[in-house]
C-alpha cells in the first residue's frame, strides 16, 4: 500500500506542476485573458486526469487482487497445519463412507499451496498422499477461521487427481 501511495503522490505532484506551469510566467491569474485562462485550466485538468489514471498502474500491478488466491510456500506453518488437517478429515470421511473399513490415508508431501483471504483464510492445496500404501494426488481446500474454537479448520473440498 505504501508503494501505491508514493506513486500516487508523485503523480499528484506531477499533475499539479503541469496544471500550474502555464501560470508561472504571468503576474496573476486575473490578468490573463478569458480564452487563455480556460485553455490552461482545461489542459491542466486533462493532464491531472491523465497522470492520475496512468501513474499508479505499476504500483497496482505489484499488489495482489483482493479476493484472489496468492501463492504461499509449502513450508509455511499454516499451510502444513491445513494439509495435515485435510488428510485427517478426508481419512475420517472415507472410513465413514466405507462403513468403518480401515483405510489408511497419510500425507506424503505438499506440492503446491495458495491462500485466499475470506472470512478467515482458504488454503488451496495440491497434495501427494498415500491411500493404503498407493500414492495418489489430490486437491483440497481448507477453510480456516481462528475464532472457531475448538475446530478452526473445515475441509470444504477434496478432489482426487
Amino acid at each position: 500500500m505504501n508503494a501505491f501511495l508514493t506513486a500516487l503522490e508523485r503523480c499528484a505532484v506531477s499533475a499539479a506542476s503541469t496544471l500550474f506551469a502555464g501560470y508561472a510566467d504571468t503576474k496573476s491569474i486575473g490578468s490573463m485573458k478569458k480564452g487563455k485562462k480556460t485553455k490552461y485550466i482545461f489542459t491542466g485538468v486533462a493532464a491531472f486526469f491523465l497522470f492520475a489514471a496512468l501513474c499508479p498502474m505499476p504500483a497496482l500491478a505489484q499488489q495482489p487482487m483482493p479476493g484472489s488466491y496468492d501463492t504461499v510456500p509449502v513450508t509455511n506453518q499454516e499451510v502444513v497445519a491445513a494439509a495435515v488437517f485435510a488428510v485427517k478429515a478426508q481419512g475420517e470421511a472415507m472410513q465413514q463412507a466405507k462403513d468403518g473399513k480401515p483405510s489408511k490415508l497419510e500425507l506424503v508431501t505438499i506440492l503446491g499451496a495458495e491462500q485466499q483471504v475470506v472470512a478467515g483464510m482458504n488454503y488451496q492445496l495440491k497434495l501427494q498422499v498415500k491411500q493404503d500404501g498407493k500414492e495418489k494426488m489430490a486437491d483440497a481446500i481448507v477453510w480456516w477461521q481462528a475464532w472457531r474454537k475448538p475446530a478452526p479448520y473445515q475441509l470444504t473440498s477434496w478432489n482426487w487427481k
